[in-house]
């Protein structure tokens, strides 16, 4: 879905800042991980292809390759999300053309992409607030992409 919608936006931020403040689990995918990243101040690029140089492709068709490995991703070595999936590089889908320019002041960057652009965030400090710029619920025949789900059941059980 392309466009913008400020009724939408303005329930997810709130929900976002809601859950943050408040210490409830959250696991921003895809448009998440960028509502989770805006709604804390940060910014997006609105085209990665024409704003970052040496972008590599992210945008690939939805409908027809869900499940294509399109890249790998690098883990930050002591983040929560590197603990939980277990590995310091993943192959994951791709089917975004936005993506975080400037981090949220309160986010840290826990997983990157080739080309550098963030796929992976934390809120630290938090119980369980993390996103992920890819879409690990078309990936479940991965055991690491299981382990991501569990985790954050796991974290919302204890709520």
């Amino acid at each position: 879905m392309h466009g913008v919608d400020p009724d939408r936006d303005t329930v997810e931020f709130a929900l976002l800042q809601a859950a943050a403040e408040s210490g409830k689990p959250f696991l921003g995918i895809c448009r998440g991980f960028q509502v989770v990243n805006v709604a804390l101040g940060g910014t997006l690029y609105t085209h990665i292809q024409d704003q970052l140089p040496g972008a590599i492709e992210h945008d690939y068709d939805s409908d027809t390759q869900r499940q294509f490995l399109a890249h790998a991703i690098r883990l930050e070595k002591n983040s929560s999300l590197a603990g939980i999936m277990s590995e310091p590089e993943l192959k994951v889908n791709s089917l975004h053309h936005q993506g975080a320019k400037d981090l949220a002041p309160s986010l840290k960057p826990v997983a990157y992409a080739p080309d550098g652009l963030v796929e992976g965030l934390e809120l630290p400090g938090h119980p369980f607030g993390m996103a992920v710029q890819w879409h690990p619920e078309w990936l479940l025949d991965q055991p690491v992409t299981r382990r991501l789900f569990g985790a954050f059941v796991e974290a919302a059980g204890q709520v």
